[in-house]
């Protein structure tokens, strides 16, 4: 059956297109790690792209989604993120489902927490704490400071730590804009941010701006969904040309930033 045209959401058809257009331009510039010439992102590929996590971490993180797939609890929740502000509600396991980091960009933060020997972690939007433990869990010493909008959610991650004896973390109830400029003011060296709250192209300038004059030589920026709309793509494109960012690299979902100044202003985008 055909539906009438007044019937289809065209702005999600526009969204689909969008996506599928800037895959395509990701296909056409990115380029294999074999052929990577840079030492840097040699060491890169091999260190943090092409190493698995240890059995036992692995293996937690398997636990703690089971403990989240069983779990019959609901969670009334306000929307923060990208569109208007909702409230609805969700069970859990749905919940997880619709926003845990795969394994695949998990294992990715858990090897750039554990190669740069990072010490201090900013994450925006706790959600469940799952890629909060992929960073936790990479290396014990290192403080995870995560930034959670929904109370209930705060308590549910929190909940979560305490089961799987996760110590090195701490969620801050509240929103990112409040939170985030306090916490960058005590940035110290190896530290890594996760943005990774409301994915909008305006919102994502916002936090790259409250954190850039507090970003040391060895500072390490992640964003999450880059290429979620055009206007998040054309935001990263911005952060990307700011005179402190030297080397890029753009792994279609994940966007990586570095601002060590030996290195050559560079924009990658790697297959992955």
């Amino acid at each position: 059956m055909i539906l009438p045209i007044e019937n289809l959401n065209l702005a999600l058809v526009y969204k689909f297109l969008t996506r599928i257009q800037l895959f395509i331009q990701y296909l056409i510039k990115g380029r294999s790690k074999y052929y990577i010439h840079s030492p840097f992102m040699y060491d890169f590929c091999r260190f943090v792209l092409n190493r698995n996590p240890s059995k036992k971490d692995i293996d937690t993180i398997s636990a703690i989604k089971k403990y989240y797939q069983t779990n019959k609890g609901v969670l009334d929740l306000q929307e923060f993120g990208a569109g208007k502000p909702r409230t609805y509600t969700i069970d859990t396991k749905n919940y997880l489902k619709r926003t845990a980091i795969t394994n695949k960009y998990g294992k990715l933060l858990y090897h750039l927490v554990a190669y740069y020997q990072v010490e201090q972690v900013f994450e925006t939007g706790t959600a469940l704490g799952i890629s909060t433990s992929w960073m936790a869990l990479a290396n014990p010493n290192c403080k995870i400071s995560s930034i959670e909008g929904n109370k209930k959610l705060c308590d549910v991650s929190n909940e979560m730590f305490n089961r799987f004896s996760i110590t090195n973390t701490q969620v801050y109830c509240g929103l990112v804009e409040d939170v985030l400029p306090e916490l960058a003011k005590n940035m110290k060296c190896k530290t890594l941010l996760f943005i990774d709250a409301h994915h909008t192209g305006a919102a994502t300038m916002r936090y790259f701006a409250m954190i850039k004059s507090y970003v040391k030589d060895d500072t390490i920026v992640v964003f999450d969904d880059i290429n979620y709309s055009a206007e998040m793509n054309d935001a990263w494109k911005t952060i990307i040309c700011d005179e402190r960012v030297t080397l890029s690299l753009n792994l279609f979902r994940i966007g990586v930033i570095f601002f060590n100044p030996s290195l050559s202003k560079q924009n990658f985008s790697l297959y992955y």
